[in-house]
């Protein structure tokens, strides 16, 4: 019989938790917790590890910039729009609100 690596688990607090096997017999488990980072840990020995987390920075968060907006973490500010494009609201864009993202330029 063929048995998946893959095992779920759910706590009382509605939290889950994948597990993995792999073929080297590390461990491991992924929980996605309730503020939205994904973590896997890998058991070593008798305590278990963080190993991986995401989102690593505010660019990894999906829709930082809008659309047709464009996350650069070394830049100031981070969001820029790509070109050919402008903030669709420049007041929310100069206050630190970027969600609203970039429009095509119509001039």
């Amino acid at each position: 019989t063929l048995t998946s690596p893959f095992s779920f688990q759910q706590d009382a607090n509605g939290s889950g938790y994948f597990s993995y096997l792999s073929r080297n017999f590390k461990l491991s488990r992924l929980v996605l917790t309730s503020e939205g980072f994904l973590k896997r840990f890998q058991l070593s020995g008798t305590d278990w590890e963080v190993t991986y987390k995401a989102p690593v920075n505010s660019c990894d968060y999906y829709g930082v910039c809008g659309p047709f907006g464009l996350c650069v973490m070394s830049a100031s500010p981070k969001c820029k729009c790509f070109k050919g494009f402008i903030p669709k609201n420049s007041e929310e864009w100069k206050s630190g609100n970027w969600t609203g993202g970039c429009v095509r330029r119509t001039e």
